[in-house]
């Protein structure tokens, strides 16, 4: 199955946002499910939109699926993801979710869903690892929603979003979902809609900088104590 680093301390970045990634790990369950040696899900590796020519290349004998069952299929998980998506245009700024989450939030996709729920079930505390990782998925998915507005003529609803966004980024490098040098440059861009203005930008770039660095200095102490 596709693997994703989620663990907090870690400063690798992670997106399960991507549509490919839903779709490998699609492919990946249905290997194990297919597969009389349930080790080989581990080789689906391929990222869409290879994803069903690799499996159409892989599936053993005994498969029932053809390959265009299986592009049919990745085509409805697309068509699931975009839903997803979809969701998060028409709430665009939806804040984060506190305390356990028992439903699947409209903005996750089932897939998304089934495997926030398999990772968060690994941790020590599984509804609050849940809960991060939702909110994180929440979080790529604003900022994808951010990036494609570029070239929207609906100003204040970028400042919205962008502010939403900036204010979120001590949280995720708290979570060790970013380093500062990632959250720094997010930042940057996000200032531009933030802040119209070139020396309130400017004013307000040091301050956010200054606090992003207080932040990372507080985690790195915090996981160094751990």
């Amino acid at each position: 199955m596709a693997q994703v680093h989620l663990e907090n301390k870690s400063n690798t970045k992670w997106v399960v946002v991507a549509g490919s990634m839903a779709v490998v790990a699609a492919a990946a369950m249905w290997w194990s499910r297919s597969s009389p040696n349930p080790e080989d899900a581990g080789r689906v590796t391929a990222v869409a939109p290879a994803a069903s020519q690799a499996m159409a290349a892989q599936a053993p004998a005994s498969s029932t699926m053809t390959a265009a069952q299986i592009e049919a299929e990745t085509k409805v998980l697309q068509e699931r993801q975009q839903e997803a998506a979809r969701e998060l245009e028409n709430q665009p700024g939806m804040k984060p979710i506190v305390g356990p989450i028992t439903e699947r939030p409209s903005f996750v996709s089932v897939m998304e869903w089934q495997m926030l729920k398999g990772v968060a079930q690994q941790a020590g505390d599984p509804d609050r690892e849940l809960t991060r990782l939702v909110n994180f998925l929440r979080f790529n998915k604003q900022l994808e929603l951010w990036e494609g507005m570029s070239q929207s003529p609906d100003k204040a609803h970028r400042k919205e979003l962008a502010e939403q966004l900036m204010a979120e980024l001590p949280t995720r490098i708290t979570n060790g979902e970013m380093d500062l040098t990632e959250a720094k440059r997010i930042m940057t861009g996000l200032l531009n809609d933030a802040e119209p203005d070139a020396q309130a930008r400017a004013k307000r770039a040091a301050a956010e900088t200054a606090r992003l660095a207080s932040t990372a200095e507080a985690a790195a102490a915090a996981s160094q104590a751990h």
